[in-house]
């Protein structure tokens, strides 16, 4: 009987798409720069910030445009590079930001960008409101550590192809003032 129960509530919880809300992992500085394909500082070019709906609204990813200032890792040729920001990591602006609390979900209010306006990324865990680890503005340069993400969730033609490049946790954007420690980090492995 308490199997029964017990897998009838894992059903549950998969059938409402809360199966994957948990804590995510820490990750030191190490394991970040080592699977980081590119490091780059960079800044998000106003306006390019979009939302993209996964399959049937369930999961969402956000795509924005980075605009380089230098290569701290790895090879690019370009001054602008598309990047998603996945799923799990939300782009939230300062007015919404001031609105904010642990229980209410942003993602169903995420309006429009305005010029000038700052955006942090926060940790969004839908059953357990936002994380503690919050970027600085995106609009300003920062440490963006960059690695090839996985195939897209949903069917929806519009979500990253397989490979491009993203964030997936809250340590893949570090604020400038550590670049020196990960740079050194670089020569150590």
């Amino acid at each position: 009987m308490k199997t029964r129960l017990f897998l009838t509530a894992i059903l549950a919880a998969l059938l409402l798409g809360r199966a994957a809300a948990w804590p995510t992992k820490l990750y030191g500085d190490g394991e970040v720069v080592g699977r980081a394909e590119l490091i780059v500082v960079a800044r998000v070019k106003e306006g390019s910030i979009k939302k993209i709906i996964a399959g049937r609204g369930s999961s969402y990813e956000h795509h924005a445009i980075l605009v380089i200032s230098r290569v701290v890792k790895g090879e690019l040729h370009k001054e602008e590079l598309p990047i998603t920001i996945s799923y799990g990591l939300l782009p939230v602006s300062a007015r919404q930001e001031k609105h904010m609390t642990p229980d209410e979900d942003a993602t169903k209010r995420s309006g429009p960008e305005e010029p000038g306006e700052s955006t942090k990324i926060y940790e969004d865990n839908p059953s357990m409101g936002f994380g503690p680890r919050v970027s600085g503005d995106v609009y300003q340069e920062q440490i963006w550590l960059l690695h090839r993400l996985g195939p897209p969730r949903g069917d929806n033609p519009e979500l990253s192809p397989a490979g491009a490049f993203g964030i997936s946790n809250p340590e893949d954007l570090q604020p400038l003032k550590k670049e020196q420690q990960l740079s050194a980090l670089l020569h150590t492995s």
